[in-house]
């Protein structure tokens, strides 16, 4: 292993996107995994809405799960790695996260949902005490203002 690859993790994210007015599973959702704005790996839903990718990036920071399609509205999940520290991760640096299943729903006209450019719809954060990354529920109380 060298240097950099120590300094790494690996994200693997996998979950199912619906179509939140109809429950229909979507096919062709972009999912991508962001860094600092960069897109270390993305992927597009199978015929069941289902998506797996897998980025690696640096150890600690926040990431961004970008989900689009055109049609419907885009939506962001953040994922803050800050606190992980080495002694955290298991064999292989790789994150446990547990499946990521979301809605998306058709744009609508005369609605406005620009805050959702900036706003993630749902964060997770690295519990240091549990070692895993957690719904933070801060997270869904903001964006339900």
């Amino acid at each position: 292993m060298s240097i950099a690859d120590a300094q790494n993790i690996t994200i693997p994210v996998r979950g199912r996107i619906s179509d939140q007015d109809n429950s229909n599973k979507l096919v062709g959702v972009k999912v991508s995994l962001l860094h600092n704005g960069s897109e270390l790996s993305s992927s597009k839903t199978s015929s069941n809405g289902r998506y797996q990718l897998q980025g690696t990036g640096p150890k600690v920071g926040k990431y961004t799960l970008v989900y689009s399609k055109v049609g419907y509205v885009t939506k962001k999940i953040q994922l803050d790695l800050s606190d992980v520290n080495d002694e955290d991760l298991p064999a292989g640096n790789e994150i446990p996260i547990p499946d990521l299943d979301i809605d998306l729903f058709a744009e609508r006209e005369n609605a406005n949902f620009e805050f959702l450019d900036t706003e993630p719809v749902a964060s997770f954060f690295w519990d240091k005490n549990n070692f895993i990354l957690d719904f933070d529920r801060r997270s869904e109380e903001h964006t339900s203002e």
